[in-house]
Order: C-alpha cells, then structure tokens, then sequence
C-alpha cells in the first residue's frame, strides 16, 4: 500500500488544514511556509507548530520553504517535491484548505504539471467563528497542453542548462551535431518545427537579435520542467 503523503501550505488557522487532511488516510504532511519572515509568516510558523504537535505520533511531518510573493518560483518547488515523494513510492495529495491566494495558485499550477489530487476544506462558522468544515471539495485541472517526447527533451535541456543563444547551440548541446553532421539541415529544420510549437504553447520565450535567436524557458515552462524532470 502506498504512503500518503499531503503537501500543506500554512495560513493563519490549523483548523480547516487538520479537519481537511483527515477525511484522507495520511501518513506525511508536507508543511509549505513562506522563506521570508515577516509578521504572517511568523503566525503561519506558529500554526505550522500547532500542527506538528497535534499531529505528534500520527504522521510524519516535515516543512519545506517558498517564495510567497513569485507564484511560478513557489509552482516549480512545490512540483518538484511533489514528483520527488511520487519517485519515492508516495501517493500526493495537496490541500489548499488555508493558503494564501498566492500559494493556492502555484498549487494548482503544480498539481496541473504533475497529476497530484488537488482539494480544499469548506469551513463551517458560527457568530463569525469558523467551528468546523461543512465538505471537502476535490478541484479539477485544466489539462496543460501535451508535449511530444521530443519538445520535452527540449524543454528539460534548456531547464538545466540554461538558455542558448542559437538553434545551433541546442542542436549542439541536445544532438552532438554541427553544421557539418550529415542530415544537420533536415535535424535544423526538425527543430525549428519544435521550437515554434514550444512558443505557441506558452513553454519557451525566443528573442531575435539579428541572425541569432535566444531560446529560454518561460515561467510557464519552468514549472512544467520542474514538475517532469524530478521523476526523471
């Protein structure tokens, strides 16, 4: 049977985070809080406290540490703990019950890269007090556009590499061909076919500088990267 491990961005109450997780088996709580340590995240490490204890012998619990204010930073970090604890053997499921609206954000954009089970707890109130949670809610995601086995060579190259200032470059760095490779014309046109759908589909930014063309990622494919590079 496989461990459950639920990834968990801290806000300012315990309450719906605790009564959310525990209408699933649990075995681990991935505890998310912010890497700046302004008066919120102080309270949010507080309540991150409050849960470790409560949650003392019942489960593992660990924390690990975003960027709050770069939604695509946190995305790419959650994405790649999220595949991590899926090579690990571990079902991941991520509850968004108390984030900030930031980090709920990244959530689903790393759930959509990845395929984890997105949800969130309702509250209940009484005379302004949340009392409890009325259900949990599981979110559907938007599927993000399909990439061939080819583009995503691409895209995971540029993601640990860097960017190129040329086609040739990455031809270079991907193939091991140069303009005097026999088939290199047809390899350049292959890949020009690939990059042109990667800048379509919102994965890489080019910028033209006379005869040269840089090639980087774009935010959206960082988070992509980050999500399928980590169960490589």
């Amino acid at each position: 049977m496989k461990r459950i491990v639920h990834i968990i961005p801290v806000g300012h109450t315990k309450q719906t985070l605790i009564e959310g997780m525990r209408q699933f088996p649990f075995h681990k709580a991935v505890l998310v809080l912010g890497k700046e340590a302004g008066p919120g995240e102080r309270q949010a490490e507080a309540v991150a406290e409050e849960i470790e204890k409560e949650l003392g012998g019942l489960a593992e619990v660990e924390r690990m540490h975003v960027d709050m204010d770069d939604i695509y930073s946190a995305a790419r970090d959650i994405a790649a703990r999220i595949k991590a604890e899926e090579k690990a053997g571990n079902q991941v499921m991520v509850n968004i019950s108390g984030s900030l609206r930031s980090v709920g954000i990244a959530c689903y954009l790393a759930c959509a890269v990845t395929g984890a089970e997105l949800y969130m707890a309702l509250p209940s109130y009484e005379d302004g007090r949340v009392t409890g949670i009325r259900r949990v809610i599981k979110i559907p995601l938007f599927p993000i556009k399909t990439v061939g086995r080819e583009e995503e060579s691409i895209l995971l190259y540029l993601f640990e590499k860097g960017p190129v200032d040329s086609m040739d470059r990455l031809i270079l760095g991907l193939y091991g061909k140069d303009k005097d490779s026999p088939g290199y014309l047809n390899e350049r046109a292959r890949m020009s076919y690939h990059i042109k759908k990667l800048r379509e589909k919102g994965f890489i930014d080019t910028d033209r500088h006379g005869k040269s063309l840089r090639i980087s990622l774009s935010k959206m494919g960082e988070v992509y990267s980050a999500g399928h590079r980590a169960a490589k």
